[in-house]
């Protein structure tokens, strides 16, 4: 339990002399704090979460984390000795400031000096993008071993292929409340990769050639999503379809086009219908991904990705749909002018949830401020 955990890092960190790192995952509803110990050797612990609470502002954020801060340091008798925190928002300040977006906007911004030092040491406290930290938290499965056991080839031209890191480039996208994108870049020694947090979400739509099977409904959908986002000012974004409350937009433009289509409160809702095959949640779903897999050529092609990740909750939950509809989907991303350079890269889709993102934030306390010194 919780307590046991607690009373062997105390062992490990008063007695034994370990470091200890701390990681924070902020998310839109429940923030969570986990530990982990590393000795002199470079040998660490697992991950362990010791604190989840609820926050939807900065000011609850930090009145908490001072607490949680009071308490370890009055266990542990000395400060972590690095600390990372993950949140979805826009870093700025050359690293030192996250805009929080799903937090109010009269308390969203959160600097690195509002966090406690005991916790978050001045010169070894580090924010990242959320998907950012889910990135490092991949690497950090890789290194152990672990990838196959939460994801599963999607798609690939070899009889045999792998789920692990090759001193590749990879992209990774998760569609959640907004569309987080990311590159995974090999480094030149061929072994480690670097994450280069994009924001390729708000890059607005491509049209379709007028050929393409689905350019009458994408023109039409497009006039839909710009009159209503941006009184048909601006195309829509890749997020504003490719996310839940873009699921959701899809799914009015289906109900607009079929009067006779049942109404569906939210995108949890239209998601399940999709899976249990309800013909215009269906419609919306595939809709919804196919726009994702068209981001997804764009920047295999840009960016020469070598690789590609699904991943998040969302995935895992909507796998079965994913499933079914594959081959249209990879017909969807081969549809490119540049074709051969992109009907080689393998996909994997995630099937089991886990908490990448604070596994990211202690991977990278650990190697930025223990194993790179």
């Amino acid at each position: 339990n919780r307590q046991e955990r607690m009373d062997h890092f105390v062992t490990e960190i008063t007695e034994k002399h370990h470091n200890y790192f701390i990681g924070v995952d902020v998310g839109g509803t429940n923030s969570r704090v986990a530990i982990a110990t590393i000795d002199s050797h470079g040998n660490s612990t697992d991950t362990v979460i010791i604190n989840v609470f609820r926050s939807k502002t900065v000011s609850v954020l930090t009145t908490k984390l001072r607490e949680i801060a009071t308490d370890l340091l009055a266990k542990f008798k000395k400060p972590a000795a690095g600390g990372c925190l993950a949140a979805a928002g826009r870093i700025v300040n050359n690293g030192k400031t996250v805009e929080l977006t799903n937090y109010d906007p009269s308390s969203h911004v959160l600097n690195q000096s509002d966090l406690p030092e005991s916790m978050f040491p001045p010169n070894n406290t580090h924010f990242l993008n959320d998907l950012e930290s889910s990135c490092y938290g991949l690497i950090g499965l890789d290194e152990r071993r672990k990838l196959p056991e939460y994801f599963d080839v999607f798609w690939s031209n070899q009889e045999s292929e792998d789920v692990r890191l090759l001193p590749k480039r990879y992209l990774v996208f998760a569609m959640g409340t907004g569309l987080g994108i990311a590159l995974l870049l090999n480094q030149a020694n061929g072994r480690k990769h670097e994450v280069l947090s994009l924001e390729f979400g708000h890059v607005l739509h491509a049209g379709l050639g007028s050929m393409d099977a689905d350019a009458s409904d994408d023109k039409n959908l497009l006039k839909y999503l710009s009159k209503k986002l941006y009184g048909s000012r601006f195309v829509p974004e890749t997020e504003d379809i490719c996310s839940g409350r873009g699921l959701e937009y899809v799914y009015e433009w289906v109900c607009s086009e079929n009067p006779d289509a049942p109404h569906f409160a939210s995108a949890q809702e239209v998601a399940k219908e999709a899976l249990e095959g309800n013909f215009y949640a269906s419609k919306a779903m595939l809709y919804h991904y196919k726009w994702l897999f068209r981001s997804a050529q764009n920047l295999c092609v840009g960016l020469q990705a070598q690789g590609v990740f699904l991943a998040g909750d969302n995935q895992v939950n909507n796998h079965e749909f994913v499933m079914k509809y594959k081959n249209q989907l990879k017909v969807v991303f081969m549809n490119h002018p540049k074709r051969d350079w992109i009907q080689h890269i393998p996909f994997f889709s995630q099937t089991k949830v886990i908490n990448t993102n604070i596994e990211g934030t202690i991977y990278y306390a650990k190697h930025h401020f223990h194993l790179n010194k």
